[in-house]
């Protein structure tokens, strides 16, 4: 059986962690969309099809909490990676959407992979 080919939104400010994150995306076979701030994101989520977003917390003007808000109110079919240094207390918890997976950073590869695999699993019907 084939694994679909999905299409990732990644959101991150940090340069270096948006590109290794969309090698990752990449070598699974998935297209991987880098969104370097909040704004962009939320720009591209208007106007494209995702199947999945994986998104920094802690970015300067638009974070990630209000990137997950609009997600939940709507995309929220609209699966989510939340990945950040700090701890999941700091994500809000009113913006957190119905599919939601939260790493770490520093994360594995492994971790992702999981993240990913989790999610398209639970979009899955039974």
């Amino acid at each position: 059986m084939q694994q679909e080919r999905l299409r990732i939104l990644v959101v991150d400010d940090e340069q270096d962690v948006r590109e290794i994150t969309c090698r990752i995306v990449k070598r699974l076979r998935h297209e991987a969309v880098a969104a370097e701030n909040g704004q962009r994101a939320i720009e591209l989520l208007q106007t494209e099809r995702f199947d999945l977003a994986v998104v920094d917390t802690h970015m300067p003007g638009v974070d990630g909490n209000e990137v997950r808000r609009f997600i939940k109110e709507n995309l929220p079919e609209l699966g989510v990676i939340t990945a950040s240094g700090m701890s999941l207390d700091h994500v809000k918890t009113d913006c957190i959407p119905p599919r939601h997976v939260y790493l770490k950073k520093p994360y594995q590869v492994a971790e992702l992979i999981d993240a990913i695999a989790k999610l398209t699993q639970e979009k899955q019907p039974a």
